[in-house]
């Protein structure tokens, strides 16, 4: 995590893709996914490479909290792209997957506002 916080984002890409690549444990390779994904979001500016990273962990591994928080950034990035119909699947798919979730009251106005 290091890496990803001292701006020097290809290399933190770097580790986490080793990361993955030398796991065989589910919840590292999601975790591993995940982290990419927030790089390419936060740090890159690459919506569609952070959006391909959620996806796959939502596709791919069952391991928590990072598929809870694969589903709200993928809405997110959904909602950024203006991909209405995704970013509600996603929100609706949180909220019914989970009820007590750390983002629930953010994920309803969101659904609220995609919703008018």
């Amino acid at each position: 995590h290091y890496l990803a916080y001292s701006t020097r984002f290809r290399e933190a890409l770097d580790v986490f893709e080793i990361a993955f690549d030398l796991t065989s444990l589910p919840g590292i390779k999601a975790e591993a996914r995940l982290e990419r994904g927030t790089v390419y979001s936060r740090n890159m500016n690459d919506p569609g490479r952070a959006l391909s990273e959620y996806t796959d962990v939502i596709e791919r591994y069952r391991a928590e909290p990072f598929l809870e928080n694969a589903v709200y950034s993928a809405g997110l990035i959904k909602m950024e792209m203006k991909d209405k119909d995704g970013a509600l699947g996603l929100f609706r798919r949180y909220i019914a997957d989970y009820p007590s979730g750390s983002h629930r009251s953010t994920v309803e106005i969101f659904i609220k506002e995609l919703e008018k």
